[in-house]
């Protein structure tokens, strides 16, 4: 029989860190990241989430193939405290509509598509749909789409700037720096 893991996901990804933070975390297409980046990747999303007023109890769907993106999207959304609503990439207009609705979704994070369908298109026509939504981002690498707030997924995740700050002030306090 399996035991019961009474950790949170975010308390197995800071022993990760500590245990093996150099370490490949995550490995595709030849991009690659450690779990001290994956961590430090996540924390600065989450600080950018909160800002833009995710946080405890708010409803966030993903909705994406599997991919850097969507790792880092989680980890920050568990970190914000926030609800991760975990969404079927094969979904069409009526079945998204609906369980975004359902799942009382308040922001989308969403990527380029699955096979022939494009989420971008998709949004459009249930935009008006979908009233609880209050922001829809694209977690588009290759493109780098602006999302209709205005502020970029890559400059959460990818700012130099933010990146070395966020990493300076672990080094200093010793211990997680949360985001603020």
């Amino acid at each position: 029989m399996m035991k019961l893991v009474h950790k949170t996901i975010i308390e197995c990804l800071t022993e990760r860190v500590g245990a093996d933070g150099e370490k490949t975390a995550v490995e595709t297409g030849g991009w690659s990241c450690t779990y001290r980046q994956l961590d430090l990747f996540s924390d600065l999303l989450a600080a950018q989430m909160k800002r833009n007023g995710i946080g405890t109890g708010v409803h966030v769907g993903i909705w994406s193939v599997n991919s850097p993106e969507w790792v880092v999207t989680f980890f920050a959304l568990v970190k914000t405290g926030a609800v991760p609503v975990l969404l079927n990439t094969c979904f069409q207009d009526d079945e998204i509509t609906q369980v975004l609705n359902y799942a009382n979704v308040e922001v989308l994070y969403y990527g380029e598509g699955y096979k022939a369908t494009s989420y971008r298109d998709m949004i459009e026509r249930i935009r008006e749909k979908t009233p609880n939504i209050r922001r829809f981002v694209s977690m588009d690498r290759v493109k780098d789409g602006m999302n209709s707030a205005g502020s970029r997924y890559a400059d959460a995740t990818h700012g130099q700037k933010a990146f070395a700050e966020l990493q300076e002030a672990k080094k200093k306090s010793g211990r997680r720096t949360r985001p603020a």
